[in-house]
């Protein structure tokens, strides 16, 4: 063990490395006592009390507190499991990414209507599963993008004039439909038709 007037740094015996390190919230250390066979280390710092720190894997509790030892039994009891580099998909998702044969297995962890999955597995399988993932993903992107680039461009307005405003229309119509025809559009003359610019059918 050692310290200095800000850290108290614990070293493993065997190899020298880093084992542990405590750091008192408040004033300097200005001493420090562990207790003999035991996990509890006193820091003494320029404070009113002394700092009192328990690390179960240095050894145990002395008698006269044994109450830290069922602290920590509670407080890793308590403890949630972190499922960080796990993500979560159902019985379908499996399913789909054919990986339904590992259920009962160390590799997904049941719970609650689904199960949790390695992230690295996860992406391996949706890899395989979906090989075009990626370039759909990609085109879709580059849709966006050139779609917001066309929004964000200086579009010419046409105004009608005010005199026969609903001849001119007719002959815009008229123009755009022309055009939707030579282009094979048909969803554009529907939506022409639905704003009444276009005579319907028949």
């Amino acid at each position: 063990i050692s310290s200095d007037r800000h850290i108290v740094k614990i070293w493993d015996v065997a190899s020298g490395s880093s084992y542990t390190s405590v750091q008192p919230a408040e004033g300097d250390i200005n001493d420090v006592c562990v207790w003999p066979g035991s996990g509890l280390i006193m820091v003494g710092c320029d404070a009113s009390t002394v700092q009192g720190y328990f690390i179960p894997s240095l050894g145990p509790a002395p008698r006269w507190c044994a109450h830290l030892e069922a602290l920590t039994e509670e407080m890793e009891e308590a403890a949630p499991a972190v499922y960080d580099d796990y993500r979560f998909v159902t019985k379908a998702d499996l399913v789909r990414l054919g990986l339904e044969h590992l259920v009962g297995t160390a590799l997904l962890r049941a719970y609650m209507h689904g199960f949790f999955i390695d992230n690295r597995l996860y992406h391996k399988a949706k890899a395989l599963t979906e090989p075009f993932a990626y370039e759909v993903y990609r085109q879709q992107r580059i849709a966006k993008k050139m779609e917001e680039e066309r929004a964000s461009r200086i579009s010419l307005v046409k105004k009608l004039p005010k005199v026969n405003t609903r001849v001119a229309a007719k002959l815009v119509a008229q123009d755009e439909e022309a055009r939707a025809a030579a282009a094979g559009d048909t969803a554009a003359q529907a939506a022409l038709k639905k704003k009444g610019l276009l005579a319907p059918d028949g």
